[in-house]
């Protein structure tokens, strides 16, 4: 989408898809959760899926593009959310990185299911180099140890673990370990695991497993508490 916003100020209620948003011409501004951002051009912003914020021009006039998509992992058929608000993936793109954005709208906005790959590549390649100039800045051992952390949540979210299990995996106390974790994902660590749960279920509601089985195979106590699980993210 490249446009100049009708609305001055806009609330989205839940958003269906994930989405980048190029910003062009303009300032906007994003609440989210009572905390106000303010964006100016040159500014890849991340707008993730189920997400409710305001938006709001600041400027006469806005312009952007606007990509929206999903991401699954491929061994778990997870959705993957980088974030649960709206983030900032880097300010002032390079001219290479914005090339890549722009090129890859414009193969959105022709509908040919042709370029379906080119426009898988392209994501990820902008993906890619977001995270290569998070790592040129510096990533210190204490973020290496919460991404380890957020890892090992994703591939035993299954499973029972305690906070003192992760503590020790990571090396953190147990408040640096919530305050830090929470602020990579947006979530408490009990939440992302029951996150990554939910995602699992919505792939296995799609074959014959009965409800109960369901239920066992992802780690739930009874029905009941996942039916509950399930009601609160979906």
């Amino acid at each position: 989408i490249n446009l100049v916003p009708r609305l001055k100020k806009l609330v989205k209620n839940g958003r269906l898809l994930n989405g980048f948003l190029y910003l062009l011409d303009g300032r906007v501004q994003y609440t989210f959760n009572g905390r106000v951002q303010v964006f100016s051009p040159g500014t890849l912003l991340y707008l993730p899926s189920g997400s409710v914020h305001i938006y709001e021009a600041l400027t006469p006039t806005v312009r952007y593009v606007r990509v929206d998509f999903r991401l699954y992992c491929v061994t778990t058929g997870q959705e993957i959310l980088f974030a649960e608000s709206v983030t900032p993936l880097t300010r002032h793109l390079s001219a290479e990185i914005g090339e890549k954005f722009l090129c890859l709208a414009r193969l959105s906005l022709n509908g040919n299911n042709r370029e379906t790959l080119k426009k898988q590549s392209l994501l990820l390649d902008i993906l890619n180099d977001c995270a290569n100039l998070t790592v040129h800045r510096g990533t210190s051992a204490q973020s290496s140890r919460i991404l380890n952390c957020i890892h090992f949540v994703e591939e035993n979210c299954t499973k029972p673990f305690t906070l003192e299990q992760l503590c020790a995996f990571t090396r953190l106390s147990p408040t640096h370990l919530r305050r830090t974790f929470k602020a990579a994902t947006g979530m408490s660590v009990i939440k992302y695991k029951n996150h990554c749960r939910v995602q699992l279920a919505l792939k296995l509601l799609r074959t014959d497993l009965p409800f109960g089985e369901i239920s066992d195979t992802l780690g739930f106590d009874n029905e009941n508490y996942f039916s509950k699980v399930f009601r609160q993210y979906t």
